[in-house]
């Protein structure tokens, strides 16, 4: 508690708000591309829009929210360092691809597995989503089958070399959300495909 209030006054030093301490700190971070979105802190005496990176604003049960200030990445590191670190990383997605009519992978897809398995292994406790697709050249029922078929082939692999199933969660899209959008009875290869997300 000494911690959080210590980091508190030291934030609200930073944004030069007033002499009271802030109950909470609302800073926008970045994402790892540099982007970042908006965020309104919102209390029934009165609104701040953050919009920047390290944009961040104070906020008070008595006062509202304080005003909007940048602060340094320096200040951002001192006070949320520890819990910026503790996050965990981004989820990642992977789009691999398959012959047709079939679970076998393309060449190119399967040198893509040592990767998966990689991001997969760099996280403690990972969550893996593995979605099955297929184009539109065959029966609505049937692609739906094999678009489950695949994406149980990829978890095959994922759980050979050690991942807990439990973590992995399987489901088929069958034809239905095309990559690239086609007429029925179409053979697309970017459609025979299984999307892996680790989390």
């Amino acid at each position: 508690m000494r911690k959080a209030l210590f980091a508190a006054f030291g934030l609200l030093l930073a944004l030069g708000a007033c002499e009271s301490v802030p109950e909470s700190v609302v800073v926008l971070l970045p994402d790892a591309d540099g982007g970042v979105g908006k965020l309104e802190v919102s209390h029934d005496k009165g609104t701040r829009l953050l919009h920047q990176p390290h944009h961040a604003a104070a906020l008070h049960d008595e006062h509202g929210p304080g005003e909007a200030r940048i602060l340094k990445p320096e200040h951002v590191e001192e006070h949320f360092g520890e819990t910026i670190s503790a996050q965990p990383p981004a989820a990642k997605t992977f789009i691999l691809y398959f012959q047709l009519d079939g679970p076998r992978l393309t060449a190119a897809s399967e040198k893509q597995l040592p990767e998966i398995l990689a991001e997969i292994g760099r996280r403690a406790a990972p969550d893996v989503d593995v979605v099955g697709h297929t184009d539109t050249s065959g029966d609505r029922d049937y692609n739906a089958v094999l678009a489950e078929w695949r994406a149980e082939s990829v978890r095959d692999a994922i759980i050979a070399v050690g991942v807990d199933p439990a973590h992995i969660l399987v489901s088929s899209h069958g034809e239905a959300n095309p990559l690239v959008p086609t007429a029925d009875g179409v053979s697309e290869p970017k459609n025979r495909r299984v999307e892996v997300t680790v989390r």
